[in-house]
């Protein structure tokens, strides 16, 4: 659905202004710069350099929170149905990624440590809920898929999460939507730009 997949969009370009906003508080400074200005959110003439610093921390503080605050929705709605956040972003992306599922493609799809999918995977397979088979190109991994059991289980809310996202986008509305997306992602360059970094496997995704 072009919905979800856009929610998603939404919601790893947030984790990326955490990830950013987080190593401002360990590191105790900022790379501050205009970089929303095609989203109408320029530079007013005459600021200072302290002044466009103080801007640029508080849009970070801000998409910080913002992402926080989409994250615990998730979380809520995982733990009312009886499951951790960790288990139902596993799940997730169980369904997102099928046939092809590993590990490791779902630590990287959701941003969870491997440790931790493995843990959750681990349970999984006890309960009967995710069957794994032999990667035939990597014998260090294995394909991992939802049971019929775990299809039960899931599918349901999966469904669940694909209306609330829906009736989001509705409220939203899809200028308004993509809108936001283009500004994420130029704040993403800009961060990529500020730390030195180069491109990257599915940055464009």
């Amino acid at each position: 659905m072009t919905e979800s997949r856009e929610a998603r969009t939404v919601r790893a370009d947030l984790r990326v202004a955490s990830a950013e906003k987080k190593s401002q508080e360990k590191n105790g400074q900022t790379r501050a710069r205009d970089l929303v200005e095609e989203s109408g959110k320029g530079q007013a003439e005459g600021e200072t350099g302290e002044e466009t610093k103080s801007v640029g921390v508080d849009v970070a503080d801000q998409l910080y929170t913002a992402g926080q605050a989409i994250e615990s929705v998730y979380d809520a709605f995982a733990k009312s149905a009886g499951l951790t956040p960790t288990e139902f972003y596993v799940y997730w992306a169980l369904e997102d990624l099928g046939a092809t599922a590993t590990q490791k493609k779902i630590s990287d799809y959701m941003g969870i440590p491997k440790q931790t999918v493995a843990a959750v995977i681990a349970k999984a397979r006890a309960e009967s809920l995710v069957v794994s088979r032999r990667n035939p190109r990597d014998a260090r991994s294995s394909y991992l898929a939802l049971t019929s059991r775990g299809h039960a289980m899931f599918d349901p809310l999966n469904e669940a999460r694909k209306a609330a996202e829906m009736r989001a986008y509705e409220t939203v509305g899809d200028e308004n939507i993509r809108r936001m997306i283009r500004a994420l992602k130029l704040y993403r360059l800009g961060l990529q730009e500020g730390f030195g970094l180069g491109d990257w496997p599915g940055q464009d995704e």
